[in-house]
């Protein structure tokens, strides 16, 4: 999700091309597992985002931009769970109770900005 600025996103194509999509602030991207896409700030502003996957990465693959041909693969550290398993259901349907699914733990959040590039 864009919490700041805009990106685009690029997807490889079938007949060898790319596609792209503008991604604006507050949208969302459901990707299917193993889906190659990149996501790249054009705009002359910094832009951020928020990055969640489930079932978590266990590896991250970097692909060659040209031939989108894999180019290196390295483990993903493993982070502790911040929320349970039911928070997502008080997360769509929250009321004014505290949240008997969430988890007291502190772990560090992962937040990049992603500064303009050529």
């Amino acid at each position: 999700m864009v919490t700041e600025g805009e990106l685009t996103e690029v997807v490889p194509r079938g007949d060898g091309g790319v596609g792209e999509a503008a991604l604006a602030p507050g949208r969302l991207r459901h990707l299917p597992v193993g889906t190659v896409h990149d996501v790249v700030n054009r705009a002359p502003a910094p832009a951020t985002s928020i990055h969640v996957y489930s079932p978590p990465l266990t590896t991250m693959t970097y692909y060659d931009p040209v031939t989108f041909r894999p180019v290196e693969t390295e483990p993903v550290a493993d982070c502790p769970t911040v929320l349970g398993p039911g928070a997502g259901a008080h997360v769509l349907h929250p009321s004014r109770r505290p949240n008997p699914y969430e988890r007291r733990v502190e772990a560090p959040i992962a937040r990049r900005s992603l500064r303009p590039g050529p």
